[in-house]
């Protein structure tokens, strides 16, 4: 699978540059958004895989109006979410979960290792905090753009998403048309 090789590559880039990555992994994140304002449509898409199982998901979502910086946390949330009520084998791993996530987005890393204001993304930071709570301890890396084929498929995924939401014109006007 070459998503391996490529997340794997991604990784020692990390390393390279003197960052701490854990040596044991339980999962592995990728996602990206795709938005401009909070009055335009946003979407996103992440990849999930539990390196232990090599159990694999695709999460693709989109909403009428979404930011950029929110377009671009959501996907973690998401994949968090799905992992802690879908994948986790709660009884197998009884470690912390070691999760690694990459984004190219330096906000979005930021916010995940809670090195930004809080008043700004408070509420993602939130939320990321309860998974740690529950025992995830994240590992966020900043990576650039396009540098793994799997970073192209969830940037490609979260502009379709965005267009499809576009294009179906959701907005107020749906309910006074009631």
């Amino acid at each position: 699978m070459r998503f391996i090789a490529d997340f794997q590559r991604a990784l020692d880039e990390c390393r390279g540059r003197g960052e701490e990555v854990p040596a044991r992994q339980h999962l592995w994140i990728m996602g990206d958004g795709s938005g401009l304002k909070w009055d335009d449509p946003g979407g996103w898409a992440v990849v999930l895989f539990e390196v232990l199982s090599n159990r694999l998901k695709v999460l693709v979502g989109a909403s009428n109006a979404l930011s950029v910086n929110t377009a671009e946390m959501v996907p973690y949330w998401m994949a968090l979410r799905y992992h802690w009520n879908q994948m986790r084998e709660r009884k197998k791993i009884t470690e912390p979960v070691q999760v690694v996530i990459l984004s190219d987005s330096e906000v979005t890393v930021n916010a995940g290792r809670s090195r930004m204001h809080s008043k700004i993304n408070g509420d993602m930071q939130a939320a990321f905090h309860y998974y740690a709570e529950k025992g995830y301890r994240l590992h966020w890396y900043h990576v650039p753009r396009d540098c793994v084929s799997l970073h192209t498929l969830v940037d490609v995924l979260s502009k379709q998403s965005r267009a499809a939401m576009k294009e179906m014109g959701v907005d107020e006007s749906l309910v006074y048309k009631l």
